[in-house]
Parts: C-alpha cells; sequence; structure tokens
C-alpha cells in the first residue's frame, strides 16, 4: 500500500510474503493441530523446489528411507558398535549413496567421539553437525541426516527448518479467535465445525450470537 515504493520488485516480494502468511494462517483455522506443522513443511518444500534449493534424490530420501541396504552394505563393519545400533548404521551406509553424503561413514570413524556426543544428545537438531559436516549441508540435507540417525527428532527438525527458510510466523500457528472467523462468513460460506472429543464451541457461538 506504500505508494512511494519504487523498488518493484522489493514490493512484490513483501506482496507474495504477505499473501503466503495469510493462506498459512487461514488454512490453519480448518487443521488440526497435529497437520499444521506438516502444512507449514510442505508450503516450505514448495518454496525451496521453486529457488532449486532441493534435489530430488534428497527429497525423495527424507520421505521414504533409503529401502533395503545391500549385501555389501550389511558386510561393511561398524565400529562404533557401542553406541551405534546396527539399524542406524544401516541408514548411514545407505544414506552415504547419495553424493551429499560421501565421506559421511570415514567421518565417523575417524571424529567418533564428536559424533556420539552428537548421536546420543537430547536435541541434536538443535546442536551442529560434528566436522564439517555443519557448514556442508543445507537444510533439507541436515533433515536427511535426522532422519538417518534419529528419526525421533524429525519433528523438531521440521520446525528448525520452516522457521529458517519462512520464518518463526510459520511454526506458531494463529490462536483459534472465533470472532475473527465469524467476520469472514456469510450466508453464503457458513462455518463448519469438526470437532475433536470433548471440544464444544457452543458457548462462544452463542455469546458471539448476542453481539
Amino acid at each position: 500500500r506504500d505508494k512511494k515504493c519504487k523498488d518493484i520488485q522489493n514490493r512484490v516480494e513483501h506482496i507474495m510474503n504477505y499473501h503466503l502468511l495469510n493462506v498459512y494462517n487461514t488454512t490453519c483455522v480448518g487443521l488440526f493441530e497435529r497437520h499444521k506443522l506438516l502444512f507449514s513443511l510442505q508450503l516450505c518444500f514448495s518454496i525451496m523446489k521453486r529457488d532449486n534449493l532441493i534435489v530430488k534424490e534428497e527429497f525423495d530420501y527424507f520421505c521414504f528411507g533409503g529401502g533395503i541396504t545391500d549385501n555389501c552394505c550389511i558386510q561393511r563393519h561398524n565400529s562404533c558398535k557401542k553406541w551405534l545400533n546396527e539399524s542406524t548404521w544401516h541408514n548411514i551406509i545407505t544414506i552415504e549413496k547419495n553424493s551429499a553424503f560421501g565421506g559421511l561413514v570415514e567421518s565417523i570413524f575417524n571424529f567418533p567421539k564428536l559424533w556420539k556426543k552428537w548421536y546420543t544428545c537430547e536435541d541434536p537438531e538443535n546442536i551442529p553437525v560434528p566436522s564439517e559436516w555443519g557448514k556442508q549441508l543445507n537444510q533439507i540435507q541436515t533433515l536427511c541426516l535426522i532422519r538417518a540417525m534419529r528419526p525421533d527428532r524429525i519433528p523438531f527438525a521440521s520446525e528448525n527448518c520452516v522457521s529458517n527458510v519462512l520464518g518463526k510466523p510459520f511454526v506458531n500457528p494463529p490462536l483459534f479467535n472465533l470472532g475473527k472467523i465469524v467476520q469472514s462468513s456469510s450466508c453464503k460460506t457458513p462455518l463448519i465445525f469438526v470437532l475433536s472429543p470433548g471440544a464444544d464451541p457452543s458457548d462462544q457461538v452463542q455469546n458471539i450470537s448476542k453481539k
């Protein structure tokens, strides 16, 4: 709305960012809590794809995993058995097939203490990846590594990814405000409540109807 803005590209970018956040906030109104992070992650990946920041091979690994390891992978010796279980070891062998992770096994062998500290910590997604890997990996590659070694932390790592790419508002869904939602409705666009067990907005609806 600033008529004095002469930088068209900057203005267009601000408009796109505004509408993106508006789409996120509006869509979140109709989503269950457990689905809101998934939606913001989809938005994040769409923006990254648009900017050519995602390689299909890496995206497929994050979504579907590495599949079944072959016999050659299984035969590779795990010298860190005391803290690295076989399932995780197979994931590491599989992900190393991706060119972005070439040399990962060697790095774990050369710096076992650093990797053990990272692997066994409570929140590895908030700690730099050991050795030079922390500087080499981009957002999607970091997610792939977390998926391979600490899949239990994927939701939290996904929040970090969304926050870094889109901003913190996309990991902080707007609070439910029935008053604002009613303003966007009409006789032709009614409100439909899909409720989970125990949820009852009747009091809010009645209070608004009295205003």
